[in-house]
């Protein structure tokens, strides 16, 4: 009995992260545009209201930023992820 809800469960747990991992793949390029197009008024906004400089300066806000969240990330050094989530 048990193998049978095992199975049965195994197998309904795969199905459901398929359907997941699709809608998922279906929302990112909506995403991606819309994040596309608010990049580009954003720019288009600070461009006309303070400068090209602006708009430099935020990249480099986001790039500082990004740098240091990168130096907080967990080395995985080629180790499975069960032996890094333990």
């Amino acid at each position: 009995m048990r193998q049978l809800v095992r199975t049965t469960l195994d197998a309904f747990r795969k199905e459901l992260l398929q359907r997941l991992s699709r809608g998922i793949a279906g929302f990112d390029p909506l995403q991606r545009r819309a994040s596309f197009f608010r990049g580009a008024t954003t720019v288009g906004y600070m461009v006309g209201a303070q400068g090209i400089k602006s708009v430099f300066v935020m990249f480099g806000i986001v790039a500082v930023i990004g740098a240091l969240a990168a130096t907080q990330m967990i080395e995985t050094g080629g180790r499975k992820l069960e032996e890094i989530s333990s």
